[in-house]
């Protein structure tokens, strides 16, 4: 076996340790209401990738056997994103196809990091002992991911944990893949494949590692991944009867496995509601599937809106990360019966492809997964590989594909997702057994090889492009989001809030326009807009909002937070009611069918008490869809407030059963509003859910008292007092008022 020179071997070295520590990327957490991004992971990953770009180039110039392998898959891989180039050169926002978004951190820009990484992934470990090791650093990765989940689970009771990867969906996504890791890491210990200790230790934490990923697997409880599971384990045992692998004993279990997988859909439709299945997420979820499901229905519309828009731009798309601006277009109303807020992917993978990169990038994007699949077929013919680590591989593939059906990738997913192609491009090769393969351990007084003047210049400045990416493009990025984060959590401090504001827009990055929209978010939703201690950091954020619509920016959310926040501003400042005019009108010539634009403007003439045109608008924006929850609810208050109390009634009756009011604000909102009709066993109602949502309220427990005690039930507005009393000793003057007939 040829040997590998001193100085290729340590830059081998460092950049194999550096590939590996790229694994650690899900651990990494920055994510916080109102600043929720995969920032951390993204960052870290690129500039890792970055820094390792220059050792693993000068590794290529001084032993050509680093490139990675040559294959369909590579150049499938090359094309497709070749072709991301191509549809960002004709997107309708380059600049946001090139860099994403906060919220996602995709881009252009991202896909070529993880591009480099598969070719480096290719070209460097080069023997399966590497995978074996690289796999195992993973799944150590993945058993702390899920000792986190099972913490949350059991620390907060929620019914979907996040974990690190900041959604459940993206967790179980991890998880999916994972449990195919272990699954090969369980077969090499079996088989001592790989230079895999053949050993019950082995084994054993091939096994633990399974069974905990299949926990967090249910734990997230996202029925695309579940999903994706069954449909990878039955093309694993398809294809073992197929390729006749194993012992007859493993094929009668082949054939068990595909009857279970095939009954389990009628077992959870006809088990749902039982015992067992209430006690487990999980299966109720996947018991309730069916196409009056609220998911199922909006993910059907999504599929709509995404046909239509890949039909106005059916060749390269609207460009890179610009589904948001293809869905405003084809917006369909009707999903406003389902679901609320924006929509930036359609929850399918293959729709996302088509409608931001066209039938070309579905194309090329297709052809990964079939170059792919050739070439595992290709190694299981030659009978090169273990054949259940083809077929394993191959499962995993298959499941990977069926879940992001569901769904959509974010870094964590897109970093596994190329380890799995490099890892397929291995198998492809006969590496172990090839004379040219690199050896890491050089022979005694062996001169290292030279660089030319050449290679030299062409590493001096990627360094320097490097470096300045680095700096450009990570650092000052994330600088920029933590002051914004560290701005969102001191919104009750109004003197820190404005430094924060002006630390983040003084440091100019191409993540700018995604903080201020987040700084926006927190001025309106806190309300702290409308108070004058504020009055400094918001107008500078509505200033940077000004600036991106004058921009021609393609985005109606811009035009939303504009219009909301000058109409807080105008609490203290009338001269925002008709900058907040004229930008909500332009947000209705935007987005002509989203209702949300109507109701804004709306509140700016309830504002100018332009009564009369304020309910017309609103009333309209009910009309888009009857069915619309908050366009119901933002309708009915103004007609009680300008009395026309018998239509605002019904229309907020007709609210509740659309509009999620169990929240604080909005039913204390509704306890004064029936309290206004006379209406006393609804506000009690209303005002008993109240306590129950914050029990240690002392105002609550008084509210409540008063109620009761109207109602004539003297006796628990007794109660109440008391308790109230108990919670805050300042209530203890009031209880006398509860005592005797003449209480009021």
């Amino acid at each position: 076996m040829n040997q590998l020179k001193p100085a290729p071997s340590r830059l081998s070295s460092f950049t194999t340790v550096g590939l590996g520590a790229l694994l650690v990327t899900p651990l990494i957490v920055t994510s916080q209401p109102h600043f929720a991004s995969p920032i951390g992971k993204a960052i870290f990953f690129r500039v890792g990738v970055e820094i390792l770009l220059v050792p693993y180039t000068a590794l290529v110039f001084l032993d050509r056997r680093f490139r990675p392998p040559r294959s369909p898959l590579l150049w499938s891989v090359v094309a497709y994103l070749t072709l991301l180039l191509v549809a960002t050169v004709v997107s309708l926002d380059r600049s946001r196809s090139w860099w994403g978004t906060l919220g996602r951190m995709d881009g252009v820009f991202a896909m070529l990091h993880y591009g480099v990484f598969f070719i480096m992934l290719g070209g460097i470990l080069r023997r399966q002992k590497d995978w074996v090791i690289f796999f195992n650093i993973s799944l150590a990765v993945s058993v702390l991911i899920a000792a986190c989940a099972l913490e949350e689970r059991i620390t907060t009771g929620w019914s979907g944990v996040s974990s690190t990867l900041d959604a459940p969906p993206f967790l179980a996504a991890y998880a999916l893949i994972h449990v195919f890791l272990a699954a090969l890491i369980i077969d090499w210990a079996t088989t001592a494949t790989g230079h895999c200790a053949r050993t019950r230790i082995a084994q054993g934490w091939g096994v633990a590692a399974l069974g905990l990923n299949l926990l967090t697997l249910f734990l997230a409880a996202e029925r695309g991944a579940i999903v994706g599971l069954g449909v990878g384990l039955l093309a694993l045992a398809v294809a073992v009867l197929m390729f006749r692998i194993g012992r007859p004993s493993v094929r009668r279990a082949a054939k068990g496995l595909i009857i279970l997988l095939i009954v389990a859909p009628f077992i959870l439709h006809y088990a749902r509601g039982t015992t067992i299945f209430r006690a487990s997420y999980a299966l109720e979820r996947l018991g309730n599937v069916s196409l009056k499901d609220k998911t199922t229905i909006t993910r059907i519309i999504n599929l709509g809106v995404s046909w239509r828009a890949f039909k106005a731009r059916p060749v390269l798309g609207y460009g890179p990360e610009l589904f948001f601006v293809a869905y405003n277009r084809n917006f369909n109303p009707e999903q406003l019966s389902y679901e609320q807020g924006w929509v930036d992917r359609a929850h399918n993978k293959l729709a996302d492809v088509l409608v931001m990169q066209g039938l070309v990038g579905l194309v090329s994007y297709l052809g990964i997964f079939v170059a792919a699949g050739w070439l595992l077929y290709g190694a299981q013919k030659r009978k090169g590989p273990d054949a259940y680590t083809v077929l394993v591989t191959f499962g995993l593939l298959v499941a990977y594909f069926v879940q992001n059906l569901f769904l959509f990738d974010m870094p964590a997913s897109h970093l596994l997702f190329f380890v799995m192609l490099a890892w397929v491009s291995f198998l492809a090769q006969d590496t172990d057994a090839s004379p040219t393969h690199p050896s890491a351990h050089p022979k005694r007084n062996e001169p290292s090889p030279k660089l030319t003047a050449k290679q030299q210049a062409v590493l001096t400045l990627l360094s320097i492009l490097m470096v300045f990416s680095i700096y450009n493009f990570n650092v000052k990025a994330f600088t920029q989001f933590r002051s914004g984060q560290e701005a969102s959590s001191s919104i009750r401090d109004p003197q820190r809030f404005s430094d924060r504001v002006r630390a983040a827009l003084s440091c100019r990055s191409w993540l700018t326009n995604d903080v201020v929209g987040a700084l926006a978010d927190v001025l309106t939703q806190s309300g702290k807009a409308r108070d004058a201690t504020y009055s400094q950091p918001a107008g500078q954020v509505a200033a940077e909002l000004e600036k991106q619509i004058v921009d021609k920016d393609l985005d109606p959310r811009t035009y939303i937070r504009l219009g909301a926040l000058y109409n807080l501003m105008a609490y203290v400042n009338r001269s925002c009611l008709p900058k907040a005019e004229t930008v909500l009108e332009a947000l209705i010539q935007l987005a002509p069918k989203w209702p949300e634009g109507y109701d804004a403007l709306g509140e700016t003439y309830l504002l100018e008490g332009r009564n009369d045109e304020a309910l017309a608008l609103l009333g309209k924006a009910v009309k888009i869809n009857p069915d619309n929850g908050v366009a119901l609810w933002m309708y009915a208050f103004p007609l009680i407030w300008t009395h026309h109390e018998k239509e605002g009634r019904a229309e907020l009756e007709a609210a509740m059963g659309h509009y999620n009011y169990h929240n604080p604000d909005d039913l204390k909102r509704l306890v004064n509003t029936f309290y206004q009709f006379k209406d006393l066993p609804k506000a009690i109602q209303l005002e008993e859910e109240l306590v129950q949502l914050e029990p240690a309220d002392a105002a609550h427990r008084y509210t409540l008292a008063i109620l009761y005690k109207a109602s004539g039930n003297s006796v628990e507005a007794l109660e109440e007092i008391q308790i109230a009393a108990q919670i805050d000793p300042r209530y203890s003057a009031a209880i006398g008022n509860f005592q005797g007939e003449g209480a009021q």
